[in-house]
């Protein structure tokens, strides 16, 4: 629910976590989920570029463990004076924030009260202009049976369970068709002839507008996925050529820009629909699939590679200890939610930096061998990027070093690496603002993103 709100931004929402946590807890589900709901949605609502991440992680700062929830965002940010009373009832930033935005100021001095009422609280860390961190903090009583585990398990866990029941976008079947990619991004390319190939569908691919044109001259397609910011003839022209030629197939829009107007602008160039880069799969594949329609007649179209078990770990010490002290005693687990008289919670300043060390893993399933093989091109190739940013950052080339920007920014998000789009998305508009001490620092910063990309090995068969 919350992703597509993000979607409609044109930002991002990802979900990390900084070391293993238990896949269940004992707590009260109803009261966390509205708390979260209403932290990520603030976040959303005060964030027009980069995104939101939510970080899980199990923090013990005395003698009992807690679970941490971070809810970091790259939004408008507060003044140190509007933290103090933030969790007030009725209180917001200032006057322009419900001028602008909406709200009560209700929901947030709500939030703390839930978590406080279950022996937690929740602290935040704002710095005006750059971004908040809202972080919840509960008292990590695990479940029994609970197993330790890290995002990336956990997306792979849902897939396989997506899988069992039928509903995974990637297991879709399309009916027979000719799909024709133009994009100057291979790696964006690669994916997509990936997906639609197993999908069911011939794919033709091209580098530019101009190799559009002679695609289509030779071969009938019954979708054209169109890139529209591209070199020697961009997606704009190339569409409009392909409506003078006479060509009516739908041709969809792929585009790395979500302004306002954007949309209006494709299909006033001849597109009959949209797309935002990076690009989304589910999302990809329900609209081929409107266009073409489903086969239901074939089966879905095995993985390259068994799937990754997710191992189960035994549980550290002091929280087994919880477990068994907990489980299946109702009068414990509501003794485990009710007020407890602590100290006030200190104010966490280290998330973002703790996030900043931890390896970064694709969103892509690494248990597959073809997608896996995108990913390692793509690490392979970023690094001479990069090279070629610093050259063109020295030599201030803005137009070398915007488009290199713009190819890292619709590439790393389409092989799973979603903060290395967003930061990327930052460089080119500090590029076309010729704002050059801030593109230096946004390099360091990627430089830095690239460095914590780790390409998990394939489980054995």
């Amino acid at each position: 629910v919350l992703g597509v709100k993000a979607r409609e931004k044109g930002i991002t929402l990802e979900y990390e976590s900084a070391g293993k946590v238990p896949d269940q807890i004992l707590s009260d589900p109803t009261r966390l989920r509205q708390i979260l709901t209403n932290l990520i949605g603030n976040a959303l609502k005060f964030t027009d570029h980069g995104g939101v991440r939510v970080v899980t992680r199990v923090d013990s700062p005395g003698p009992e463990q807690s679970l941490v929830i971070d809810v970091v965002d790259t939004g408008i940010g507060m003044k140190p004076e509007t933290l103090n009373k933030l969790f007030n009832a009725f209180v917001q930033a200032d006057s322009t924030t419900t001028r602008k935005f909406g709200g009560t100021g209700l929901g947030l001095a709500i939030s703390r009260k839930f978590a406080q009422a279950m022996g937690g609280d929740i602290t935040v860390t704002s710095e005006l202009g750059q971004g908040t961190t809202f972080s919840v903090r509960v008292p990590l009583a695990a479940a029994d049976g609970a197993r330790w585990v890290d995002a990336r398990a956990a997306a792979q866990e849902l897939r396989r369970t997506q899988n069992a029941r039928g509903t995974d976008p990637s297991q879709l079947r399309l009916k027979a068709g000719r799909v024709l990619v133009v994009d100057d991004g291979e790696p964006n390319r690669e994916l997509i002839r990936l997906v639609l190939r197993r999908a069911g569908m011939t794919v033709d691919e091209a580098e530019n507008g101009q190799e559009a044109l002679l695609c289509a001259a030779q071969h009938a397609y019954d979708v054209v996925l169109m890139d529209m910011q591209m070199p020697v003839m961009d997606g704009y022209t190339a569409t409009g050529e392909l409506r003078r030629m006479g060509q009516k197939m739908p041709i969809i829009a792929l585009t790395g820009h979500a302004m306002k107007g954007d949309e209006e602008k494709c299909l006033a160039a001849g597109c009959t629909g949209y797309l935002t880069k990076p690009v989304d799969i589910d999302q990809l594949l329900t609209t081929i699939s409107a266009i073409v329609g489903r086969d239901h007649s074939r089966p879905a179209p095995a993985m390259s590679s068994s799937p990754t078990v997710v191992k189960v770990e035994p549980l550290p010490e002091a929280a087994a200890a919880t477990s068994t002290r907990t489980a299946g005693r109702i009068d414990a687990i509501l003794e485990m939610v009710r007020p407890k008289p602590h100290a006030a919670a200190p104010v966490v300043q280290a998330s973002s930096a703790t996030v900043s060390q931890q390896p970064l893993y694709s969103t892509l399933p690494m248990d597959d061998a073809e997608f896996r093989e995108i990913v390692i091109r793509f690490v392979d190739r970023v690094d001479e990027q990069l090279k070629q940013m610093r050259t063109a950052l020295v030599s201030r080339d803005s137009q070398a070093l915007a488009h290199l920007a713009h190819w890292l920014k619709g590439a790393g998000g389409t092989v799973g690496f979603g903060v290395l789009s967003e930061q990327a998305k930052r460089l080119e508009d500090s590029v076309k603002g010729r704002q050059w001490d801030d593109c230096a620092e946004l390099l360091d910063r990627i430089e830095a993103t690239i460095d914590r990309i780790v390409v998990p090995e394939l489980s054995a068969h």
